[in-house]
């Protein structure tokens, strides 16, 4: 028998959780769940033909990646910057 693999970042207790939660939600916390994507200001929906979904999929893939690196480096920046001028109190 072939065991399941498991998604990338997931372990079998993440799993569990994740179906508890959709299990035993009300039909009104499932609603409130789903309209809540609404209210990001950061955020909008769009209708996108299903052949261009791979390429949006792509390019906000990109965007997070670089999201994620200008915040990191904005980070280790913030802490080059601390110890920098805690050096000079000392």
């Amino acid at each position: 028998m072939m065991k399941n693999k498991l998604p990338t970042g997931l372990d079998e207790k993440t799993i569990q959780e994740i179906i508890n939660h959709y299990e035993n939600q009300t039909e009104e916390e499932a609603i409130a769940e789903d309209e809540s994507v609404y209210d990001d200001p950061n955020r909008t929906l769009i209708e996108v033909p299903k052949e261009l979904v791979p390429v949006v999929q792509e390019l906000i893939a990109r965007y997070e990646a670089a999201v994620t690196k200008a915040e990191s480096l904005a980070k280790s920046g913030n802490e080059r910057r601390r110890r920098k001028v805690s050096r000079t109190q000392n």
